[in-house]
């Protein structure tokens, strides 16, 4: 009886949402050891500083733990059924780094730390300030995940077109709309982040050199100057 139960829930759960016939032999247990064993350095520290946030330090460690459960799930199903919804994850992702810089109303706003407005809010008081014990999180994590399978699925669908130079024309506008939202908060880190990622899937999809080597030649000098500018006591590009 109870394996009959098993196998009919089973057969449900797999309707909805398609898991993938896993072997445990494939799972990349050397990268989970070293991002969470790079993490937990990470948590030793903020515990053992003298002015330590117990609270910061209590948050860390449940991070932890519903990460570790959300990597378990999210390793069972089947990717392909995730990129099918590749639109709709780019507009909550658009919409999520909206409200972190336009909205101010309870229960879901967003949420300035030093002076940088890079988290959402929910619930919590918003005239608390830093007592604000809310639960937040930080949209732009979201959006490192969701333009990965957003732009490798647009290449997907472009892939005929690829040699035209339109597709990464395309492709360059959509990653600069939710990396421009990103930069503004200011979040210049992640913003580098995206870019460098959008450079290397761009690499990877198959548009002609041609259309990227005017890129490379043209930025490369640029990046120098940028470098340079910001470093002097005079510019006013960065805060």
């Amino acid at each position: 009886m109870l394996q009959i139960l098993k196998d009919f829930f089973s057969r449900i759960f797999t309707a909805i949402i398609p898991v993938k016939s896993y072997r445990f032999s494939h799972f990349s247990f050397l990268l989970l050891t070293l991002v969470y064993t790079i993490g937990f350095v990470g948590v030793y520290l903020i515990s053992i500083l003298q002015d330590a946030d117990e609270d910061l330090y209590q948050k860390q460690i449940r991070a932890f733990v519903a990460g570790f459960a959300i990597i378990v799930v999210i390793s069972l199903i089947d990717y392909h059924f995730i990129a099918k919804f590749y639109i709709i994850l780019y507009f909550i992702s658009l919409g999520l780094l909206l409200i972190c810089r336009y909205s101010n109303s309870y229960p879901v706003y967003g949420w300035k730390h030093y002076d940088a407005r890079r988290w959402i809010k929910i619930g919590g008081d918003p005239t608390a300030g830093i007592n604000n014990k809310g639960f937040e999180f930080m949209p732009s994590e979201i959006t490192k995940v969701v333009m990965i399978i957003f732009i490798a699925k647009l290449f997907e669908k472009c892939f005929r077109w690829i040699k035209k130079i339109w597709v990464m024309f395309l492709a360059m506008v959509l990653m600069a709309i939710p990396t421009f939202l990103i930069l503004i908060q200011t979040d210049l880190s992640t913003s580098l982040v995206l870019a460098a990622m959008f450079c290397g899937m761009l690499f990877a999809s198959g548009v002609p050199l041609k259309f990227i080597l005017p890129f490379i030649l043209a930025g490369v000098p640029i990046t120098y100057g940028l470098f340079w500018y910001v470093q002097q006591p005079f510019q006013i590009l960065l805060k």
